[in-house]
């Protein structure tokens, strides 16, 4: 009886670019209990339980846009608020830019941004720009925000050996 090859010793393990959630990977190997793994990880996600404190921004007349550019300090990685516009009596739209530090290994996934003077909000965090969009009570003038929380992408190349 021929002596079988080991066919397959290397797995890849890839995250799906511009992947939007948390993807979660997992992996099973069929390896000997006794058999060394090299698990080689690209990229890790990274985050903490902080609060960075709270900003006013002043809400704009109707179809108005103001410029802010307030550069919020994540530790990590910076982000600025760049603008607000309003886009109708009762909503407005923030941008953001992100990755504007000088840290090139990480990059902003998402942070909490929350305003107790809105009613609601969405934001879409995607490559180098937030755009959140805020509803609120027409009178509005100021809104005060938060920001918490922050999520990181932080790429390097580890090796981990897994026995």
């Amino acid at each position: 009886m021929e002596e079988v090859e080991e066919l397959c010793t290397r797995i890849i393990i890839s995250q799906i670019k511009n992947a939007v959630g948390r993807p979660v990977t997992q992996f099973e190997s069929l390896a000997p209990a006794d058999k060394e793994i090299e698990l080689k990880v690209p990229s890790l996600l990274v985050g903490y339980e902080k609060d960075f404190g709270n900003f006013d921004v002043a809400i704009p007349g109707l179809n108005e846009e103001k410029r802010i550019d307030r550069e919020i300090d994540l530790k990590l990685q910076k982000i600025v608020l760049q603008s607000i516009k309003r886009t109708s009596a009762t909503t407005a739209e923030l941008k953001f830019a992100l990755n504007t530090g000088g840290a090139t290994e990480v990059a902003v996934r998402e942070a909490m941004v929350y305003s107790k003077d809105v009613q609601s909000g969405d934001s879409i965090w995607q490559d180098n720009v937030c755009t959140m969009r805020i509803s609120f009570d027409e009178k509005l003038k100021n809104a005060e925000f938060n920001v918490s929380w922050p999520c990181f992408v932080v790429n390097g190349n580890w090796n981990l050996i897994i026995k």
